[in-house]
């Protein structure tokens, strides 16, 4: 993010593209049909009211389980803005990135890359079926409406299944801007706005979402150029990136990451890279700009129809069914997560691979949607 708190405009980029421009004064500056500016200032106080808590009391002031580790410290609005990115994959992307950081041409030979693939195999269709402590992420809610409520009102029951622990750790939090905004309920760590909870017009609840997140494809090789595929009769490069991260206690090991047309190529095990076919996928969230848009627009709901049209609006919820009620009685259930958009062409040319591939079969036994990616 270009820009911050004394300038309060900023850019926000992915990679070369700026997705987002804005100002926390005047006219929205809309290069993507979203709200900029109040998105950008969401951002960047979020991350000033960190910085600012760490300021005043240091590391060793910090309570709980992390007090005092040597790895806190401030934090850029762009790094706020990534980590939201990345909980959006939570269903795709954060469960097949095991399967990118060593995938190499055939006859490549990379030192840093793992001797072995993971034997694990566990493909998510809504969501990781387990978390870090072994829980499951389903969940429950209900929605009672005027006909079920004595004064025919709204109630709302929330029972989300989220780890409570690590990374998936929801927070309890009440957010008050006079005249703006007065929402409470429950954050995952990390992130601004209110994930679950009410106001005092609507609430709302999630589930994990059974739809897919994500298409895999298999790729038919190029003859003689296995970093080519052949789509509709004509070769298509791959192409590749190095890159660098950090390890704890060891020094930065950088991958050559390899991407397709559809998006990053995958060491899955039993479908490696050969001279005649390879496997990549596309991930319904990926372009996903609007998170953070869809939630401060259901923060400030008035009503169930605004509630519904920040789903109609920005349709951005990345893996969850919604279960909302109202204050007048209005009871709401929708699956608007973010799905692959199959064509009918599409969609009835997989169902007949299913009948004559064994490996899309099987695929397909684990809610993982196998396409040919040789053909449009």
């Amino acid at each position: 993010v270009k820009g911050g708190p004394a300038s309060k405009s900023g850019q926000i980029h992915v990679g070369d593209r700026i997705v987002g421009v804005g100002q926390a004064k005047g006219p929205v500056q809309d290069v993507i049909g979203w709200r900029i500016d109040d998105v950008v200032e969401l951002i960047t106080a979020f991350t000033a009211g960190w910085n600012a808590q760490l300021e005043a009391v240091g590391a060793d002031g910090i309570s709980g389980w992390c007090s005092g580790a040597e790895w806190l410290r401030p934090i850029a609005p762009v790094e706020l803005y990534a980590y939201a990115k990345s909980i959006q994959l939570t269903a795709s992307g954060a469960q097949l990135a095991r399967y990118m950081g060593n995938i190499q041409p055939p006859g490549a030979t990379d030192a840093a890359a793992p001797s072995a693939t993971p034997a694990a195999v566990e493909v998510p269709s809504g969501a990781s079926s387990s978390s870090e402590s072994g829980a499951s992420v389903a969940s429950n809610a209900w929605a009672f409406g005027a006909e079920r409520s004595e004064n025919g009102g709204g109630m709302l029951m929330a029972n989300p299944h989220f780890p409570w622990e690590g990374g998936l750790r929801f927070w309890e939090v009440q957010l008050s801007v006079p005249g703006e905004l007065d929402v409470y309920g429950a954050q995952l760590t990390g992130l601004p706005a209110v994930g679950i909870g009410f106001n005092e017009d609507v609430a709302w609840s999630h589930t994990v979402s059974d739809g897919n997140r994500f298409t895999a494809y298999k790729l038919t090789m190029a003859p003689g150029d296995p970093t080519s595929y052949v789509k509709d009769g004509a070769n298509k490069a791959l192409t590749s990136e190095d890159v660098t991260v950090e390890v704890a206690g060891a020094e930065p090991v950088t991958r050559k990451l390899w991407w397709s047309e559809y998006g990053p190529m995958l060491d899955f095990p039993g479908m490696g890279w050969t001279e005649q076919s390879a496997l990549t996928y596309r991930d319904a969230n990926i372009t996903n700009d609007e998170f953070l848009d869809q939630y401060l627009d259901m923060n400030q709901a008035g009503s169930m129809e605004d509630l519904k049209k920040a789903h109609e609006e920005h349709q951005a919820i990345p893996l969850f069914n919604t279960i909302a009620t109202s204050a007048d009685g209005q009871a709401w259930y929708a699956d608007t997560a973010a799905t692959p958009n199959l064509s009918p062409e599409a969609i009835a040319a997989f169902e007949e691979r299913l009948k004559s591939d064994p490996i899309t079969a099987t695929a397909n036994k684990s809610k993982a949607i196998l396409l040919d990616g040789s053909t449009s």
